[in-house]
């Protein structure tokens, strides 16, 4: 009995160890950890929360001048203060409210950018909402559509044609592994002008992740060619802020602890393949590609990748129409 108990006592934290490392998923090479990002600039959308602060706060142990992306001051001041209290790096800066369902907002927060001629080197397009209730942003759109793909769209957009996003900068857009479940013929029927109450808002959420994927290959597809790199990811499933609208079960609440050791990524890990996208070498990784775990996840088939290309092209000029902004390329 002896012996049967002290091997317990070994195996349970060594199988713990072992959980938490297949939890954990992919992690950023030890050399991304020396790298020195001096003069560089990062704007990394919804940075006061969740893997969105994780990645701010990476960048600016690393010298980079850090460009909070938040609805407003008031949410950003504390996460902000605590980065620069941190890290010592003055250059962590909220520059203006922005509010990604809101295009307006988008376009002030872009206004403020250009006046104060700043150049991003690294664009962090992280914020994002999951299933609220049906509704509809400022401007019209399905909440999480207008929120997760428009925003980003436009923001990105304004960017590239005001000349503040440089044309060899890095662009990484967070998706999902919902995405992947995202239905072709849905995504093609869907009235964006609309609450869309008939359809669930797990598969509105799938959509506006699949429009994340497809926005990053037309996005590479249209301004590789002058030098930018962009990547979409899956970041893994994560307790933040993020699930606050998810209908989850009353006991959930006891499971919670189990599910935060176990299963789910802390934010940290979470920001590991954002900064994997952020910080790999081209070279090495396919421009264009979705990420996970810190490497490329799969491709489409040849069957498959007809149909992606037809719609990444189609969504581009159909987000162009309802921002009311075209590319200048």
């Amino acid at each position: 009995m002896g012996l049967a108990l002290n091997i317990f006592l070994v195996m349970v934290p060594l199988v713990g160890i072992l959980v938490n490392k297949w939890k954990a998923g992919g992690s950023i090479p030890e050399s991304f950890h020396h790298i020195n990002l001096e003069g560089k600039t990062v704007l990394i959308t919804g940075s006061n929360t969740g893997i969105g602060y994780e990645t701010a706060l990476f960048f600016a142990k690393r010298g980079a001048r850090v460009i909070f992306g938040a609805r407003s001051f008031e949410r950003a001041e504390e996460p902000l203060s605590k980065i620069i209290e941190e890290t010592g790096n003055k250059k962590v800066e909220f520059i203006a409210p922005m509010d990604l369902s809101d295009l307006q907002s988008v376009r002030d927060f872009v206004t403020n950018l250009e006046n104060k001629q700043i150049k991003i080197d690294i664009l962090v397009n992280n914020a994002g909402v999951m299933q609220p209730p049906h509704g509809l942003t400022k401007d019209g759109f399905e909440v999480q559509f207008g929120t997760n793909h428009l925003g980003h769209f436009l923001l990105t957009v304004l960017l590239l044609n005001k000349n503040i996003l440089k044309k060899s900068a890095r662009v990484v857009n967070v998706s999902s592994l919902a995405s992947e479940k995202a239905s072709h013929f849905l995504f093609g029927s869907l009235d964006y002008k609309s609450k869309n109450e008939n359809i669930p808002v797990t598969d509105l959420y799938r959509i506006s992740k699949y429009s994340n994927y497809l926005f990053t290959r037309e996005l590479q597809s249209k301004y590789g060619q002058y030098g930018l790199t962009a990547y979409s990811l899956h970041p893994g499933v994560i307790l933040t802020e993020l699930g606050r609208h998810m209908n989850l079960p009353s006991y959930f609440e006891y499971l919670k602890p189990f599910a935060t050791v176990f299963l789910l990524k802390t934010p940290y890990e979470g920001a590991q393949t954002s900064l994997f996208a952020a910080l790999c070498d081209s070279k090495d990784v396919e421009p264009g590609s979705y990420l996970a775990d810190c490497k490329v996840k799969g491709r489409p088939s040849w069957e498959e990748e007809q149909i992606v290309l037809e719609e990444q092209d189609r969504l581009w000029y159909m987000s162009e129409e309802a921002v009311d902004e075209t590319s200048i390329l």
